[in-house]
């Protein structure tokens, strides 16, 4: 029993006298805008001179000081008051870590995979790829791929049909993104329009027909994305300001106030600032005697004034209710040598398509995404029967 009792005594004496570490303690931080690398590790609570010199040590690493973003994380892993590491975590594909002896980047592997995406409009474009789990990014690049095909703000309907074949990215099965859209379609009402992507032998990636023609024409159908038209192009319309019957001669696209406003093609800036009723106006001269009236605006892109050259689908500013205007919404007017047009019935020829030379190769790609679509659709009927 005294033996006993005495190791007991020995254990616990020796317990007493080994030193236990402390636990690690995880710090996280989600930068916000206007954040840097400093602020990020001041919101960690790493104090001068410490933080400074973390800070000169993770530029001289070559730390990417310029690339912080929203929505990136930094986390601080301390042991009582030493610092163990920084971890920093910009975006999914890259971590750096960074102590007092240095600075180091992992670099995630990225696995790729052939998807197809199906589906039905249900209300416009924007929200029925949405409702899919897409994401406003695809819905971007899909809508302004048929921008010269397709106005999606008057020529959609229900039940249209859409299809989108690309290429995913997935970092540990997540998918964070995509490489690029390499066929779509749309399908309703308005027509049947298929697209290919492809490179020709001089590097220009470009949207093209199964028989090679190009996508591009001299206009886009719009000069923004996702709104509604409130007001037609008319000979006598009823002002809801002014309360009499005078010509309307543009369209009225509403939108959100700051919504961006594209120009229509390429073409030379003739006037930007505040024109009467018109409030603040952007006028463009295009090729071929057309001239494209942008009205209403909020505000005017930075740099946009007479003489600058623009190209087709840039922004030159954003939707707003300056001017004569009810409420948000762009005025957009259409002139063919000085005379009104019609903006929703110009027809606009296509631009040049793939040279003879290029044809045989752009047949061959075509088939071969073809192939692979024809693959995916006989993988999921096979899944189905399974």
């Amino acid at each position: 029993m005294t033996r006993k009792y005495l190791l007991i005594l020995f254990i616990l004496f020796g317990c007493s006298k080994k030193e236990i570490s402390p636990p690690i303690e995880k710090r996280s931080y989600i930068l916000k805008s206007g954040d840097n690398l400093e602020l990020a590790l001041k919101g960690l609570g790493i104090k001068n001179p410490l933080r400074f010199r973390l800070l000169r040590i993770a530029i001289e690493g070559g730390f990417p000081v310029k690339q912080c973003r929203v929505g990136d994380t930094i986390s601080s892993y301390l042991q009582g008051d030493s610092l163990v590491k920084i971890v920093y975590r910009r975006g999914i594909k890259f971590t750096y870590l960074l102590d007092e002896n240095g600075l180091a980047m992992g670099y995630h592997h990225i696995r790729y995979r052939d998807e197809l995406i199906t589906g039905k409009i249900t209300s416009n474009l924007y929200e029925s790829m949405l409702k899919i789990g897409e994401s406003p990014e695809l819905v971007v690049d899909f809508a302004s791929i048929f921008a010269w095909q397709i106005d999606f703000f008057t020529e959609t309907r229900t039940g249209d049909s859409f299809t989108v074949f690309l290429r995913r990215e997935y970092v540990d099965s997540i998918p964070i993104g995509y490489q690029a859209i390499e066929y779509l379609h749309y399908g309703g009402e308005i027509g049947n329009f298929s697209a290919f992507r492809y490179q020709t032998s001089d590097g220009k990636i470009g949207y093209y027909t199964k028989d090679g023609s190009s996508l591009k024409k001299l206009f886009l159908k719009a000069p923004l994305s996702f709104a509604r038209i409130s007001s037609y192009f008319s000979h006598s319309r009823f002002h809801p300001i002014l309360k009499i019957r005078r010509p309307h001669w543009g369209v009225d696209y509403v939108a959100p106030r700051g919504t961006p406003v594209s120009a229509l093609g390429d073409g030379v800036v003739t006037f930007a600032g505040w024109k009467g009723q018109y409030g603040k106006l952007v006028e463009i001269r295009h090729p071929k005697g057309y001239r494209t009236r942008y009205g209403h605006l909020s505000r005017i892109r930075k740099g946009i004034r007479r003489g600058r050259r623009v190209q087709q689908g840039e922004v030159i500013g954003y939707v707003g209710a300056t001017g004569l205007a009810t409420g948000p919404h762009l005025h957009f007017e259409i002139r063919y040598h000085g005379r009104p047009i019609n903006p929703l019935k110009l027809k606009v020829p296509r631009s040049p398509g793939l040279k003879k030379k290029e044809l045989p190769t752009f047949r061959a790609h075509v088939d071969s995404i073809l192939r692979r679509i024809a693959d995916l659709q006989a993988a999921v009927e096979h899944g189905d029967r399974g």
